[in-house]
């Protein structure tokens, strides 16, 4: 080509920001989907580790390193680089293997609790993997297909954990006209009653799910690849999907997930833009309402029913909170949790063993009375230095601290009233439900709903590491 050929071309051809944008094709390739497919195959071994001989571990364990192996020949790394990966790989190699070898009872305690809380672990590092597969790009309106995808199989697994906590939840009467209507349900259901699980594990399991459902409906449509027709059925599936986690929730009448599940969405409504406020409008109005008919010591009245019998209904605010036999409870097994930290600050008191030690009167407490259902510190924090030490526990809080950083990173990175801000303000705002709830309840690192955790805290953070939002 000569040069008057070259001038004439580059004069013809229109300067580079007024070119058409074209997104690259979604890259989709099955090593992505070994990931999903080894976790799978692998979860009932994990989830159930008492019905399986401990050599069948060996063979869960050589499935879950799959993935890692294949990506090592074809990419020359084993897993994607986030901020978070040291800590987690020091709570997965160190912590918890120290934590059960402190255990005063390990095979009968601990390796149930180390096996799931391993495999919970490799949930968080696989969704990370899926979610930072290369081949799309970053966007600051629409939410990478991969992260869509692995949102979806967080809501779906959210509903079917929740529709097995409805099955099997326990009865209890904790709020009025609700108590009768849990009651009414689960014996439809054939619930277990007092036998069932405790309603509060089950509030917990799917309390991270309301947000990010909720804001989720309200996205708009900007891909025109999709029917309208297609994306209206999505918006209705999922305005569903928010209604019955939010009516698990009530059932539960756990008023720990009631209250994180109230500012949670509150919050993120407040950062999701316009269509946020809107619809946090329409929420504030509704309590308003509900005030102005009922007063405010009313609805307390109702809510803190468990009251000491010398305190009257509209004793006051303060009264009637310090009265509530719940929270005095807790104070008192935050009291033997924080003397087992104090003991062992290093090891823990051995994983999963806490509720051994609650139920011997160390050290002496006025009044105590061994509850055989204080199977956890009812404090993540507490329950977590008591598994795996205070070194165990440094290095969960900086994988939860660094999956917020992450979410906030991408609420800024994202354009404001689209569906990458909605999807990020949900994502701050199960990972406010998550720390409020946990502060007063805890889902122990190797429990069986905690895989909603593990499966957040990885999302959020692959989230952050294949959007590119830096």
């Amino acid at each position: 080509m000569g040069a008057s050929e070259a001038r004439q071309f580059a004069w013809e051809a229109p300067p580079l920001e007024q070119r058409p944008r074209r997104r690259p094709k979604v890259r989709w390739s099955l090593d992505q989907f070994l990931d999903p497919l080894a976790l799978a195959v692998t979860a009932p071994m994990a989830l159930f580790p008492e019905r399986f001989p401990p050599p069948a571990m060996l063979i869960g364990l050589a499935i879950l390193f799959v993935p890692y192996g294949v990506r090592q020949v074809n990419a020359g790394r084993m897993t994607a680089r986030t901020a978070a990966l040291w800590p987690l790989l020091f709570l997965l190699l160190v912590a918890l293997p120290v934590g059960a070898y402190a255990s005063p009872a390990f095979w009968a305690v601990s390796w149930p609790e180390l096996v799931r809380a391993v495999w919970g672990a490799a949930v968080c590092l696989g969704v990370i993997n899926f979610c930072a597969a290369g081949g799309s790009w970053p966007s600051r309106r629409s939410v990478k297909p991969h992260v869509a995808w692995a949102t979806a199989g967080f809501l779906g697994v959210g509903a079917i954990l929740g529709v097995l906590g409805l099955l099997a939840m326990g009865a209890n009467d904790k709020l009025p006209v609700v108590g009768d209507l849990a009651r009414g349900l689960t014996g439809a259901l054939g619930g277990l009653g007092q036998e069932g699980l405790n309603p509060n594990r089950v509030a917990g399991t799917v309390l991270l799910m309301v947000t990010p459902a909720t804001l989720l409906t309200l996205a708009p449509q900007r891909d025109r690849r999709i029917a309208p027709a297609v994306w209206g059925l999505g918006r209705v599936g999922l305005l569903g999907l928010a209604a019955f986690f939010g009516g698990v929730l009530l059932l539960s009448q756990s008023r720990t997930a009631l209250l994180a599940a109230a500012g949670a969405t509150t919050l993120a409504c407040l950062l999701a833009g316009r269509r946020g406020w809107v619809l946090l409008g329409v929420a504030v109005l509704m309590g308003l309402a509900v005030l102005s008919v009922f007063g405010p010591q009313r609805v307390l009245d109702v809510i803190a029913i468990k009251r000491d019998a010398e305190t009257a209904p509209g004793a006051g605010v303060w009264a009637t909170i310090a009265a509530d036999e719940a929270m005095a409870g807790r104070r008192m097994i935050w009291a033997r949790a924080w003397h087992g930290v104090i003991d062992a600050p290093l090891t823990g008191v051995g994983l999963g063993a806490f509720h051994l030690l609650a139920q011997q009167p160390y050290p002496a407490l006025p009044n105590y009375r061994p509850d055989p259902d204080t199977t956890h510190a009812h404090n993540l924090a507490l329950q977590t230095a008591l598994d795996v030490g205070v070194p165990g526990l440094l290095a969960y809080a900086a994988v939860v601290f660094l999956a917020a950083a992450a979410a906030l990173r991408l609420l800024l990175h994202s354009a404001a009233d689209s569906a990458a801000r909605l999807w990020a303000a949900g994502m701050v705002g199960a990972l406010l439900a998550f720390l409020i709830f946990n502060s007063l309840d805890a889902m122990t690192l190797g429990a069986r709903p905690a895989v909603t955790h593990w499966l957040l805290l990885g999302l959020v953070l692959g989230a952050d590491a294949g959007m590119g939002a830096r």
